[in-house]
């Protein structure tokens, strides 16, 4: 396996801003999370290459056999807004519309459409519709 980049750069592009970001506990086990889904169903598979553009800066990750998202740097997390929020180094932000896979169906996608497409394609459970 080919040792993945340090978040690869676009034109102009630094490292990310430095603010006070707390890195979320790395936890064991849990609710199967949409990322761990989509391998299990096998829509993803694990070394799926993931990126994300913010303000200029190209970050790179891929998925692992866990369906868990693994930064540059070697560390995973169970949820991808946790792995946007530390790679980007800001406090909120949808892991789910920030990682994109380069090649899905043909074109490049955002996880959060990769998931839609599972679920109206029977994959995955449809969304679950109003309150009960």
């Amino acid at each position: 396996m080919t040792a993945l980049p340090q978040a690869a750069v676009t034109a102009g592009a630094t490292t990310p801003q430095s603010k006070a970001v707390v890195a979320p506990r790395k936890t064991l086990g849990g609710a199967p999370t949409q990322i761990s889904k989509l391998v299990q169903a096998n829509v993803l598979s694990p070394e799926t290459r993931l990126r994300g553009t913010h303000h200029g800066t190209t970050y790179t990750a891929h998925i692992d056999a866990d369906g868990h998202i693994r930064l540059a740097s070697g560390d995973h997390y169970r949820k991808p807004d946790d792995a946007a929020r530390i790679a980007v180094g800001i406090k909120s932000i949808s892991g789910m519309a920030f990682w994109h896979v380069d090649e899905f169906n043909g074109q490049k996608a955002s996880l959060k459409d990769v998931y839609t497409w599972a679920q109206k394609n029977g994959q995955l459970p449809a969304a679950k519709s109003g309150r009960r």
